[in-house]
């Protein structure tokens, strides 16, 4: 009589590893509201980032020259750590406040003293001193300020980047992310106590070596001007790099139209300047202001 052997076969489930995100989400810590005062209100303005200079508690504000245009002054907002609603505040720097859940920062722009403008390029170098925490004056605790830089060695100049890089570019398009937030008829929808920029991922779609300018394969729009451009993690070093700044977009027209009654569409590719330019600048601002 023959045997019959049962083979059961037993099947262990293997936990996979959780997929690794290639956005760097300290990065939007390095990023800073723009505002200006109309009246008596101070609103969203633009966007603009911070750099670190290694020899300074100051830090590098990049953005563009058409955000700061004609202003003599304009407001920088960062959020806080931690909740501080209905707590009294001591600011040691006239030049702060605390709102919401942000610090807000003035700054007076004065050409080749405060700020620098680049001559050929949409951008726009000032200082500023950053104060680290806030002390709350009633039980004497101190709340910790978002104030995260990019320091030198996280930029790449754009020939260290290739064509069909994933790149992330972040900021304040609609007010998005501020206390005003999205106006959609009189709601105002994704609005925050702390200034929170959105996040948009792109494509680096188009450099030359005759241009420091390039295009990314997104959209940009209002209140994205002055946001950094950066690539995805490396997976080698574990970083993500700034290569540039968005200044705009590019724009088409409805031509099947009567030339008076042009339409202009978002043509989805985002206008930048490389870091090239930026690094430049700065060089600009230590021999004039410093």
């Amino acid at each position: 009589m023959k045997k019959i052997i049962s083979i059961f076969l037993i099947i262990i489930p293997i936990a996979l590893p959780a997929q690794l995100s290639d956005f760097n989400d300290t990065i939007v810590k390095t990023v800073v509201l723009i505002e200006k005062k109309v009246g008596s209100k101070i609103q969203p303005h633009g966007t603009g980032f911070i750099l670190y200079d290694y020899n300074s508690a100051l830090r590098y504000i990049v953005t563009n020259k058409h955000i700061i245009g004609k202003h003599k002054s304009l407001y920088v907002s960062l959020p806080l750590k931690g909740m501080i609603s209905n707590k009294k505040i001591i600011l040691q720097d006239d030049n702060w406040e605390v709102t919401n859940n942000n610090i807000r920062g003035k700054v007076d722009l004065i050409p080749d003293s405060t700020v620098v403008f680049s001559r050929n390029y949409d951008l726009a170098v000032f200082k500023m001193e950053i104060p680290s925490h806030i002390v709350l004056s009633d039980n004497n605790d101190s709340i910790s300020v978002e104030r995260l830089s990019i320091p030198r060695s996280g930029i790449l100049k754009l020939n260290q980047v290739e064509v069909g890089t994933d790149v992330y570019f972040i900021g304040f398009p609609f007010h998005i992310g501020t206390e005003i937030g999205y106006a959609y008829d009189t709601t105002r929808l994704f609005s925050d106590i702390a200034s929170n920029p959105l996040v948009r991922k792109g494509l680096l779609s188009w450099k030359s070596e005759r241009s420091n300018e390039f295009l990314i394969d997104g959209f940009s729009f209002g209140g994205n001007s002055g946001s950094p451009v950066i690539t995805k993690i490396d997976r080698e070093t574990g970083r993500s790099y700034l290569i540039g700044i968005v200044q705009g977009h590019l724009s088409e027209y409805d031509t099947t139209l009567k030339h008076s009654d042009y339409i202009k569409y978002n043509a989805g590719l985002a206008r930048c300047i490389s870091s090239d330019q930026i690094l430049n600048l700065i060089e600009i601002y230590k021999e004039k202001c410093e």
